[in-house]
This record gives structure tokens, sequence and C-alpha cells, in this order.
């Protein structure tokens, strides 16, 4: 390749995680500024808009030092070969400065948007049409299926979901299409309407052919089994007569029922056909492979037009969907970043650069392409024409530059493709030598992590080929042991600690789950690391936003206790005033909700609104009927608004912006809202919206981390198979690694695939695909962290045949511990490094932005008392409303508000279904059977941890001696007692009771044990100063049973039952 004197050359870089692509493509911008490119001309793209942000400040700051720092104008001339004068950098950064609004350094669907606007008229896009977000791109998906369910004749429509679901599926109607279009419509639309029609229908025996065939087989086997082990071996007639049961059972002609006879007998061997045919060590005699031959083949046709009607059905029911989708998203004048896509590859050409440039206001001179291996086949397809454009000139007058890393390719899902990097040469030039026209870099050396870090990445992907667990995915493996490069600290002396932690072994005798125990020891290990090391931040990265859901839980006031925010994707019902508020738009629609009512009720919305009394039906009503007229009137924002108000003097910091954040989706709701609350509610659990007020600790899908860092990584999550089949919905067969779409066929199973050759290699393509996409999701996830990294893997199972596990815990098994040892149960099989890292690193800047000034509008309104925010079983008015009220704010909706509300509802609901315990405490399903139909479906997910903990509260001695019948002496009880009674001041003062025992004799009470239950988070030692806060609600109780009952103060005894503990506390009455 010849050099130009500029040193300008159409570049790829190879970049390996913390390496600095960043710091790259900046100074690849700055060089082509001094030669003599202007800013508009520059385009630079990458995948978010926060990378944008970071590579448009990078060139600000570097040009901004050059003018004042002798050091970064050294350095500059280091990454240029040519000195730069401080003259020369005011002139650039004031050339940059005077068109920031014109800067081409944008996300690449920013520019492809800016595409589509400028050619409208040619794409024929409504020019009032908006780019939405995913929460209405969600609403107008669920809209198309309605109107698909909507249509006069149905049955088509049923036809085909039975098509596809091979008459098995248990699911509504709804439910499949959902589940059909959510995954696999974005690769369907693309499709060329030749790639559904490449496969035909085969030739199966009739109806009357068939019996007669399988009279015939059975008549033949019947025969052989007639001879006995005289003439075959005992495992030869077994199997003769499990094949003959499945032949019988394949009378229905099913294919799924061919399926379990071509997998399992002699029809498993013959069809194998692997000489000689042996089945298990045994020869098959050579007279029974023909008696198999027709049925065999009947059944692999069977199964062959199985997915031919399949494939056929998906294309009918996408189409009908699309037709739906496009009708829905014209009248709203919507279209998604995918719309953009399909129209740009279905338009033949723009024109050129030049003409290109003109409507883009910007002509463009040269491209700049950050993380090229998350660059999707369809986004390439439309790139490639720039880019060919570009490299058919020689540099500096037009050039391209790409950086990118092909191990940090995890976007297999949406069609990102590493491939085209890693092939860039081939697919541009495929006959030219690339040394000929592009240079090709290496970035080694990571400013992000510490040896000790690197160490691990080393040896967990330096010999993929070598390691056991891999076995049989060569094709992946060899390829990445051609392109690893050892990774190398530039901070050689960098402190820093690995870990490997083997979790807790599940007790399945008591219904324990694996994947539970280890997320619960996983916490723990948080937050220890958060009190061992105050202000460092700690990535926990995971697999699923549903791990991410179950880790925030196990980390929150009803686990550990620990301050963390969910990252990219978070709901905002993880904060407790917003499911506060939507219980209250619940009560809109269902007045008989009372667990609704209950936690409106026992929160200061209960007070704005009117609602003290949960069990008031007529209440409730009227309540409801008031919503629903606000609703009507002012629309969600504006109602949303004044209850946000209200409250906001009662909630922290972070509580307060979910609130705000709230208040922004029921303004995005209103123009599109339904006279059901309903669809609201759901339509604010389908949001998934940063946190605003971040923690230390983070909690984040691998998937959200990248270009992220963290101080500590914690890898609890890490049994994830490389290549599951369940998850291969569709096989899709391109014109080379990255070219258009020539045959999609649907996967009905991976078995039924793999029988034919047309598809078996398609099915393999996309599992090798799969392992990929898992190689670099680990990889990502561990070179994340800077000093420290924790990983939690499960242990082996007691019963277990093999040591090594078919996952990622298995593979790093093989590559870090002894692979011929099992990993035994709460054991650190290996440490490395320097256990106290932080000791030899910068201690962290402490920042203290969760705690800002209070907003003068949000301190206006007036504080509201607190008398419908009593703990459980208290409400109304009373004494004690002060000292009780506050604690409760402090459960109900402050830093214990989940606890509080999960507590306060599904835990006293378990304990109000228990009368006595005779022997053993109730099952955990039945404690769940309990609160069914009170938690919201969002607590599902927590229900069966709540149970299990209760079950073993219930064992403790003091709590078990609460619900222990006791003979003679056992008493009526009274669970969830209410009680109404006039205080000193006429005023009603009511409340409710947990567990009342009423003793009676000549039927008459003459005692009475009052049992509050108390889910306080606290230890032994705590239980007596916490008693001292419940002595006024406990007195209360104390004299309205008195009054009902006409009882003395010593023949009322009260006491408290703190679960946590397992301590009873008794209240002695006051003097």
């Amino acid at each position: 390749m010849a050099e130009t004197a500029s040193g300008i050359q159409h570049e790829r870089i190879m970049a390996l995680a913390g390496s600095g692509k960043t710091f790259q493509l900046a100074h690849r911008y700055i060089a082509l500024l001094r030669e003599g490119a202007s800013p508009e001309t520059i385009l630079a793209t990458t995948f978010t808009r926060l990378a944008a942000g970071e590579i448009r400040d990078r060139i600000l700051t570097v040009l901004a030092e050059a003018v004042q720092s002798p050091r970064m104008r050294e350095e500059i001339e280091s990454q240029t070969g040519r000195a730069i004068t401080v003259e020369e950098a005011r002139i650039h950064l004031r050339n940059v400065s005077r068109v920031l609004h014109r800067l081409q350094i944008r996300t690449l669907d920013s520019f492809l948007a800016g595409l589509v606007r400028c050619f409208a008229f040619e794409l024929e896009v409504d020019p009032g049409a908006t780019i939405i977000d995913d929460v209405t791109h969600q609403q107008l998906r669920e809209e198309a299926i309605r109107l698909m369910l909507d249509e006069r004749d149905a049955q088509p429509l049923v036809n085909l979901l039975r098509a596809l679901s091979d008459e098995n599926s248990s699911r509504s109607v709804t439910d499949q299409i959902h589940s059909t279009v959510s995954g696999l419509y974005e690769i369907c639309r693309i499709a060329p309407p030749e790639a559904w029609g490449g496969m035909r229908p085969r030739a199966v025996l009739s109806g009357e052919e068939l019996e007669n065939e399988i009279a015939h087989f059975e008549h033949e086997i019947e025969d052989r089994l007639e001879l006995g082990e005289a003439q075959y071996k005992k495992s030869i007639l077994n199997a003769l007569r499990g094949d003959v049961a499945r032949v019988g059972t394949a009378r229905s002609n099913r294919p799924r029922d061919w399926m379990q006879f071509l997998e399992k007998g002699l029809a498993a061997k013959i069809l194998q056909g692997e000489e000689p045919l042996r089945y298990g060590r045994v020869l098959i005699p050579e007279e029974l492979p023909p008696l198999y031959e027709q049925l065999i083949r009947h059944a692999q046709q069977a199964i062959w037009n199985l997915i031919v009607r399949q494939t056929a059905a998906l294309h009918e029911l996408m189409d009908r969907f699309d037709q739906r989708y496009r009708e829905v998203k014209h009248r709203m004048k919507a279209m998604t970043f995918s719309d953009l896509q399909a129209l740009l590859l279905t338009h033949e050409s723009l024109g050129s650069l030049e003409e290109i440039g003109y409507r883009l206001d910007a002509t463009l001179h040269h491209m700049l392409l950050d993380e090229m291996q998350d660059t999707s086949i369809g986004q390439w397809q439309i790139l490639r024409p720039f880019v060919e454009e570009l490299v058919s000139h020689a540099p500096p007058e037009r050039s391209f530059f790409c950086v990118g890393d092909v191990k940090q390719s995890i976007y297999g899902w949406r069609a990102a493709c590493p491939d085209i990097l890693q092939d860039l040469p081939q697919h541009l030039y495929p006959d030219v030598p690339p040394a000929e026209w592009i240079r090709d870099g290496n970035l080694d050396k990571s400013y992000r992590s510490s040896p000790a870090i690197l160490d691990i990445v080393n040896r967990t992907f330096r010999n993929l080929s070598g390691n056991p667990v891999l076995e049989g995915q060569e094709m992946i493996t060899q390829v990445w042991d051609r392109d690893f490069r050892t990774h190398e600290a530039h901070h050689a002396d960098r402190a820093g600690y690995v870990e490997v932690r083997i979790a807790p072994r599940a007790e399945k005798e008591n219904g324990e789950d694996q994947n539970d125990v280890r997320l619960t020891n996983a916490a723990k290990l948080i937050r220890e690391l958060h009190e061992h090391h105050p202000g460092r931040s700690i990535g926990v990265l995971v697999r699923s936003n549903r791990a991410v859901n179950q880790l925030l839980y196990r980390l929150g006031p009803s686990g550990e206790n620990v301050p963390a925010s969910g990252v990219g994707g978070g709901t905002l019902t993880d904060a407790p005033p917003i499911n506060v508020i939507l219980d209250l738009l619940t009560l809109a629609d269902h007045p008989g909700h009372t667990a609704a009512a209950f936690n409106v009720a026992r929160s200061p919305l209960g007070r704005v609104v009117g609602l003290n009394d949960h069990k008031a039906i007529r209440t409730r009503q009227r309540i409801a009927q008031d919503v629903r007229r606000r609703l009507v009137r002012d629309g969600y924002a504006a109602t949303l608004r004044t209850w946000i108000r209200a409250i906001t003097p009662h909630v922290d910091a972070r509580q307060r912006n979910r609130l705000f954040q709230l208040e922004d989706l029921a303004v995005q709701y209103d123009p599109r809202a339904t006279l059901r609350t309903d669809d609201f509610i759901r339509f604010v659990e389908a949001a998934r919206l940063d946190d605003p007020a971040a923690a230390n600790v983070q909690v984040m899908t691998v998937h959200q981390s990248k270009g992220l860092q963290f101080d500590v990584v914690v890898l609890p999550d890490l049994d994830q198979k490389f290549a599951p089949m369940r998850n291969i919905r569709l096989l899709v067969e391109r014109d080379g690694a990255a070219g258009p779409i020539r045959r999609l066929v649907r996967n009905v199973s991976g078995e039924m695939t793999k029988l034919f050759p047309e598809t078996s290699e398609l099915l393999e393509n996309e599992r090798l695909a799969q392992v990929r996409d898992s190689l670099s999701v680990l990889y990502v996830a561990m070179t994340r962290a800077r000093y420290a990294m924790h990983l939690v893997l499960n242990p082996n199972r007691a019963d277990a045949q093999t040591i090594l596990t078919s996952d990622m815990s298995g593979l790093l098994h093989a590559a870090l511990l002894d692979p011929d040892q099992p990993r035994e149960p709460e054991t650190v099989p290996l440490t490395h490094g320097e256990p106290d890292w932080h000791e030899r690193v910068d201690p962290p800047t402490v920042s203290d932005d969760a705690v800002g000034d209070e907003d003068p509008l949000l301190a206006r309104p007036p504080a509201l008392t607190t008398a419908a925010t009593y703990p459980r079983g208290r409400s109304g008015r009373a004494a004690s409303a002060q000292k009780a009220g506050r604690n409760a704010l402090h459960d109900r909706i402050g830093a214990g508000a989940r606890e509080a509300r999960e507590r306060g509802t599904a835990i006293h609901a378990m304990l109000e279904a228990i009368e006595w315990i005779d022997d053993e405490p109730p099952t955990t399903d039945e404690l769940i059977q309990s609160v069914q139909g009170i938690a919201r479906s969002k607590d599902q997910l927590h229900l069966r941890d709540q149970a299990d903990w209760l079950r073993r509260r219930l064992r403790e001695p003091q709590v078990r001696a609460v619900f222990r019948r006791r003979p003679k002496t056992d008493g009526r009880v009274l669970r969830e007692f209410p009680y109404a009674r006039l205080n000193e001041r006429d005023e009603v003062v009511r409340g409710v009771i947990d567990r009342l025992v009423l003793h009676e004799s000549s039927g008459r009470v003459n005692r009475a044990e009052i049992i509050d239950f108390k889910t306080d988070q606290i230890q032994t030692e705590q239980v007596k100063a916490r008693a001292e806060i419940y002595r006024d609600q406990m007195a209360e109780y104390r004299l309205a049973i008195r009054s009902a009952f006409g009882l003395s103060n010593e023949q009322v005894q009260c006491s408290l039952l703190f679960i946590q503990p397992g301590c009873l506390e008794t209240v002695p009455a006051d003097n």
C-alpha cells in the first residue's frame, strides 16, 4: 500500500475491550481536519447517543487542551506524525465550534433517519410521520393484532395458528400472535416473496396405504417376537416392542408421533445409516431394516410436509399482521427505525454521495464508523454503496475508517454481523490484496482493566479449541483462537483481584430452586462488596431482564437493603409511590379490588383522595367514579400531576424522579388514552426507563453494559446454555454472510429440522451463530471490570454424572479450575491477585448528587397528616398517630416501601390463612394460594420467595408457639378482626387486629390475646427498642378489646410477633 503524503489511508482497526477506540476515532477526526477537511464533510457514526456525545466531546476536549497544553500537542503529533501549533489548534477548535449544529457526529439510526427525511418524496413517506418510542411501538403492535382478531371471518386466522402450533398449543390466540410477531417480524418483513416459496410438499402414503403398511409391519414384527430369544437378543426384542407401540400411536398420522418413531428404537439406528447397523452393542439382523423402510420414508415425508405447512402459515400470518400494522402506523403517522431501514433497502438507489450530501446539506467526503462489529446486515447493505464510493478515491480526498472488535459482537439477535468487519476487504474488493488499498491496525493494550482481570480473560479465551465444554464447536473456536490476541494491561502495576465463588446447593426437599439460591447468595456477596468498598462502582451483569428484577428485589429493603438501581430497561414499578398510584387507577376500573384499596389507604395518597378505610365499599365506589370523571375531563397527565405534587413531600429523591417519569409517560399516553385505566397501567408496566438516580451498585444485562466500566464486576448468572434450540424459531439462508435473504424456513423443532440436508445446514449455522454470541457476551461481561471481578457459579448437582456442565459455568470451570474436581458448594476454588486491591488504588470520588436541594415548587404543598399511614392493622385517628405514623411513612413509601408493600399484603395474608399449626407448617403452594388475587401481577415473581421465607420463620420456636394448639386452653381465633370505637373527643377510631384469640367460660369472654404481626427487617437485639415504637398502637388495641368485651387491663394480653428474628415480645399495660 502506497503511503500518501498526508499519512491518511483507508483504515481498519481491530481493538480489544478498553483499548481506546474512542481515542483513535477522535484523533482520526482531528487528522482529517488538519488535512483541510471541513467538519461538515466528516460523517462519524456510532450506535448510541451517549457514544456519539463522547466522540464529539473528546474531539472538542483534545483541541481545547491542545491550545493550552504542550503535552496534548505532543500527543497529537504522535498520532498524526506532524507537529501542531497553538494557533492551528485554536483555528480547528474555532471551526468545529462554529458548526456544532451541522456536525455529522451521530448515531447510525439518526443518519438513516436523515436520509429518509431528505428523500421522503421518492420513498413515499408521509411528511408528518414521526419516529415512535418502544412503548408506543408495542402499543401499535397490539392494536394491529386486535384488528386482526376483529376481522369478520376469523376462522382463517385460527387455522393459521393451528398450523403453526401443530394443534398442541394451549396458549390463547392473542398470546400466540404476540409470541410469533415479537421475535420474527423484523426479519420476515425484509425477505423477498420468493424466499418463502422454495419448499414443496412431498408425497406420503394415503390413509388406506398407511393402514395397510402399519398392519403389515405389526404382523411381521409379531412374528419376530414369537421367535423370542432363540432368534434375537433381548435388547432387539425390547426395541421391536417399543417400535410397534410407537407405530400404533402414529396411526393418527400426526407428524410429532412419527418423530417419536424416528427418534427411538431400531428406526433411529436404521435412519442414521451407520454401517454396520447396531443397536447399542448388538448388530441389527439384516432382515429387519427392510421392514422399516416404507414407514421411515412416510414419517420423513410427513415431517417435511409439516415444516412446509408451518413455513407457509408463518408467511401468511406475517403478511396479515404486516397489512394491519402498516394501516395502524399510517393512521398514527408513526414510523420505527426498522421502517427506515426497510424503506432504504427496498429503494434501488438514492444517487451519488454528492447528490445525497446536497440533500443533507453536508457533502460527505469521509466516513468514520465506530463499533463496526455491531453493524447489522441491513445497515451494511445501505452503507455499502457509500463506502464503495469513498474507497474508490485515493485519500485524503476521500477516506474510510472503521474500528471495532469482533469479540464484542453481541447483537446477533438483531442481525449484527461481525463477519462484515472481519472480512471487510473481501466484501469490498475480493480480487485486490488488502494491503494495496486499506491499512490494518491492532490495539492490544487495555487502558481499563488490571493485569489480574486480563490474566483471567486470557486463560478463558486463549485456547477455546482445547476447552472440553466446546468440543464439537470447532468452526467457532478455531476462528476465535486464530484472531485472539493476548491482552496486556497498559497500567501494568494496577492492583486487581478475581474470585470464583461456588453458591450453596439448593435443598430440593424444601422446594428450593438452585438458581434462586445462587442469586440470593450473590446478593449477600454484593452487600459485602458494597460495605467493604464504599463509593466504588459495582456492576452486576446478568443475561436477562428477569434476572435484573430478581436481583434488585433481593438487594432491596426486603432483602439485603443495598441501594441499587437498574440500568436501561427498568420499569417504574420498582418505586413504591408509582405502585400506589397504579393501585388507585386499578380501583377506578375495579372498585372491589381490596388489596389495591388497602395499599392506597395506607399511603399518603389515601388522604389526598379521601380513602381512609380500605374496606369501605361505598367510599371506594365514590372514589373510583371521581377518578374516572377526572381522567375523562382533565386527562391522565393533569390528574396524575395533582396526586404527584401532593405526595412528593413524603418521598425520597429517587422516588420523586420516578414520579416525574410517570408524569412524562402520562403526557405521552393522553393523545391515545382509552376509557380503561388497565390500559394505562399496562402501558406503564411495559415502559422501560433508565433510573434517574443511579446508585453505586447497578444491575443490568450484559447488553446494557456495553461501553461501560465498573470498579468491581459481579457475574452471578453464568448457567446459560450456549445455544438453546428453543431460541431458534426461523432459519435464514443468505447470499453470503451479509447478503440478501434467499430462503426462510420455519424451525418446527431441532430434531425435525436435522432430518433433511436442505435444513440441517441452516440449523447448524444458526446454532453456531448463537454459540459465537454467547462467547462474546461472556467476553464483554468479563472485560467491564477495572479492578475486581467476582464470578458466582452453581455447584455440581449431587447426582451429576458429569463434572463439566455445557454452559458458561462449565466453560469457566474447565478454563480456570481443576476440570476433574466437582464444584463443591460454598467454596472459593479460585482467587487471583490482591484481595486488598483497594488499598493500592486512589480512593473513589464521593458524590452527593443524590441529595439535591429541595425544589421550591415541590415544597409548597402542605405536609399531610400521618393518620392514613399507620403500620398495618391501624387506621383512623389515635393518640399514637405521630409516633406510629413516622415509622409507617418510612416503611410504606420511603426507603422500606417495597418491604411494607409486600409484607403488608402477602405475608399478612399468608398468616391470616393459618388458624392453628398442629404438625408441619403449610406448604409453599398452600401459602401462595392464600394470596392469589391479592398480589399484583408484577409481584408474582416474589411470592414464592415470600412463602419460602415465611415457612422457615414458622419453624422458629416462638413463632410456632403462637400458632400451636394448646390442649384445654384453646380459644376462639379471630383473624383480621376489625373494630370501631369512639374516643374521648367523640371521633370514630377504626382498626384491624391481625390475630385475636378469645378465651371463654360459661359463654363469656374472660381473657383475650392480641397478636400483631411485624415484618420489620431487624435483629434479635433490636426487638425491645422496636417494640417501643408500637407501644401506643398496642395500647389502642388493648383499649378497643377492653371496651368491646368488658375486660380489665390484666385480662388483655398484647404481643408483637416479629417474624424476621422469630421473637414474640409482650407489651405490658400502661399504669
